[in-house]
């Protein structure tokens, strides 16, 4: 009866390794007994070595769009909150950056960024508001008030500030692009984005979306993103110049069992 029951465990088990992961599979042969579990020991070696042998083969499912790619778009409301994580994060990490160089004395405390307090003195006493009950707002009407009045530096800085945002953005995201098609915000929604084949983007491809991203949302006031809504192959303009697309695809969570398992 005990070896009866102890054939039904190991049975169990082996049905167990099949929902595993490779990244799981190789944790447990890691991690288990191997004197005191010499057959389970055997199952995870065996079902890594089937997982394996059907990579060699190119049996691994893709998460490339295939045929069904018609029923994988993309929708708006994902693709906004996808931005809208990763400019979170973005701006989560310039903070903390600032906060860090502010501790360690590197950037004064109350120091305003680029000089925008700075300039012209009559605008800078506005109201009669001066000193420790001076408005936080003051520097920006301030800074507002000499672009309204066309100085050239002013609007110097402001191209200097937009050039160093573009550049930090794209650190963040054109990599992300090239190297598995999606950025974090991208990932948690689920997407990915390629070329019209699905093909991972090339690095001329990225830099070209990327641009033309920002620069046509500034000159169409935000309708190159909009135009997802009404494309019938779901691209933003920016997708049409570059030649990309967005796709949806499921995550961990959302795949069947038998494409789970080849997942790290």
């Amino acid at each position: 009866m005990a070896d009866s029951e102890h054939s039904t465990a190991d049975e169990a088990y082996r049905e167990q390794l099949k929902t595993y992961s490779i990244s799981e599979l190789e944790d447990v042969y890691t991690h288990l007994d191997r004197d005191a579990y010499p057959e389970r020991m055997e199952m995870v070696r065996e079902e890594l070595n089937i997982r394996l042998k059907g990579m060699d083969e190119g049996n691994v499912p893709s998460d490339l769009p295939g045929d069904g790619m018609e029923e994988q778009k993309a929708s708006i409301f994902r693709r906004i909150w996808a931005g809208a994580v990763d400019l979170f994060i973005q701006v989560l990490v310039v903070f903390l950056l600032i906060w860090i160089l502010r501790q360690i004395g590197v950037l004064p405390e109350g120091q305003a960024v680029g000089g925008a307090g700075g300039g012209r003195g009559g605008r800078g006493g506005r109201g009669g508001r001066g000193g420790a009950g001076a408005d936080p707002l003051e520097p920006i009407f301030t800074f507002i008030g000499t672009l309204a009045d066309g100085d050239l530096a002013a609007w110097s800085q402001v191209g200097i500030w937009t050039l160093g945002i573009l550049i930090y953005r794209a650190i963040w995201t054109i990599p992300s692009w090239l190297r598995t098609g999606r950025t974090i915000g991208m990932q948690e929604m689920g997407l990915q984005v390629g070329g019209k084949e699905g093909e991972p983007l090339s690095f001329a491809r990225a830099v070209v979306r990327f641009l033309a991203q920002h620069l046509l949302f500034v000159l169409t006031l935000g309708i190159s993103g909009l135009w997802v809504v009404w494309d019938r192959q779901r691209q933003t303009l920016h997708d049409k110049l570059a030649g990309t697309r967005i796709w949806r695809i499921p995550r961990s969570w959302e795949k069947p069992v038998e494409v789970r398992i080849y997942d790290d």
